[in-house]
């Protein structure tokens, strides 16, 4: 290779290495991940409802299953300081805060969708406005306000053929 060969491609380099700079949008990949932890969170409480459901035929509430009390003492992990479980809906909802403020801040909801049948012959947990299938309604409504471009993949795409009973 020689000097004009090297000179262009260093070029070329420093080029695609500043427009790779200029697209990296860090807040919106941090919320990404913080969206992931609640996530991976979000299994235990799932594990309760579906429990529950399998043993006594009903789809409990989402405070059945949810921690109440001192927020600061259930702090979850790195990047949720509580998880508020709805009193009549089978959805919990992770908030993202900080110590001094746990409730306060973005939060994702992880809401109960059931298919057809009586009683629901499938349930099936939902992030946000992550997409159902035509034969599955949403039990309970999303309270998310990450926008759609700080979700996981999982929870990035929007329809609105989900409707709350």
């Amino acid at each position: 290779m020689d000097t004009t060969e090297g000179a262009v491609a260093l070029l070329l380099l420093v080029t695609l290495f500043s427009i790779a700079i200029a697209e990296y949008d860090y807040p919106t990949v941090r919320m990404r991940a913080v969206a992931t932890e609640a996530l991976s969170l979000a299994r235990i409480r799932e594990i309760c409802v579906q429990e529950s459901w399998a043993v006594t035929g009903d789809i409990p509430a989402a405070s059945q299953c949810g921690q109440t009390g001192d927020h600061l003492s259930h702090h979850m992990g790195s990047h949720v300081t509580a998880v508020e479980a709805a009193p009549d809906q089978p959805r919990f909802d992770y908030v993202f805060g900080t110590q001094t403020a746990p409730n306060t801040g973005p939060r994702l909801s992880v809401t109960l969708t059931a298919g057809p049948g009586t009683p629901p012959a499938t349930l099936a947990w939902r992030c946000a406005s992550a997409p159902l299938a035509s034969s599955m309604t949403s039990l309970a409504d999303d309270r998310s306000t990450i926008s759609r471009r700080a979700l996981p993949s999982s929870c990035r795409t929007y329809r609105t053929d989900a409707q709350a009973r």
